[in-house]
């Protein structure tokens, strides 16, 4: 059996089947592998949860949980259901369209230690372009991330985050989830802590189409920032390259 991390390989599953296949393949690739890994099935009208246990059958080796909600939860609903149910020191919340690329995890542990609260991995997109641009730039981030750099959409993906499980139990995901949410919510996480960047862990990010909300002039997101006089400018420039520059390369 592959050596094991104090980490929790959290999954959220609604309607997944196309892409958790990727995913399950991925991750049997690994050489160093999660702890405990949980399923979360949000009410899911396909057969996503039949996928999660079938390569519960397939690896009985495995420390594997599924779990079910009742009703739909959302997804800040079902990541902080999540996080509750972790039981290891690390937790990475994975999104059942995204997958590992190359080993994932060995990389990372060398950052597991007392006072990182937060290690982000590298992302590659199926958009080209993006993934030319995160190739390009991210080499220049140095490895202890400055606060005041927003890393998430640019350069790494919330699925790319490994987090200290007690200080995400604290602080949870914002809900109900608006277009950045997750931006705002990892600015007031990484004030908590020492955050790492290692671009040797890699997460493949499946981009979709702009989301209404992206194409507004303003958002939730846009009224958050101008609220905090904490936030950095860059986040208002990153908003502006990324929701109104870039936004042609989702679709």
């Amino acid at each position: 059996m592959p050596k094991t991390l104090d980490v929790t390989l959290a999954i959220p599953l609604y309607n997944s089947s196309d892409s958790l296949p990727d995913l399950l393949k991925s991750l049997e690739s690994q050489t160093v592998l999660p702890a405990e890994i949980i399923f979360l099935d949000d009410a899911s009208p396909d057969n996503s949860r039949e996928l999660a246990e079938d390569f519960l059958q397939k690896h009985p080796d495995l420390n594997i949980r599924i779990y079910t909600n009742e009703q739909n939860q959302g997804i800040a609903g079902t990541y902080n259901k999540l996080v509750l149910l972790a039981t290891e020191k690390w937790i990475q919340i994975l999104d059942a369209d995204d997958h590992f690329i190359g080993n994932f995890y060995e990389p990372i542990e060398r950052h597991m230690v007392d006072g990182v609260v937060a290690i982000v991995a590298s992302m590659r997109s199926n958009v080209d372009t993006i993934t030319w641009i995160n190739k390009l730039f991210s080499r220049f981030i140095p490895a202890t991330m400055p606060r005041y750099l927003p890393m998430l959409g640019s350069f790494a993906t919330r699925s790319g985050i490994v987090y200290s499980s007690q200080l995400l139990k604290d602080h949870g995901f914002v809900d109900p989830v608006f277009d950045g949410s997750d931006l705002l919510h990892f600015f007031a996480f990484r004030q908590l802590g020492t955050c790492i960047y290692e671009q040797k862990a890699v997460i493949k990010y499946n981009v979709h189409a702009c989301s209404f909300s992206s194409k507004q002039p303003d958002n939730i997101y846009t009224e958050e920032l101008n609220k905090r006089r904490d936030i950095p400018l860059t986040y208002r420039i990153d908003f502006f390259l990324r929701k109104r520059v870039f936004c042609f390369l989702r679709q």
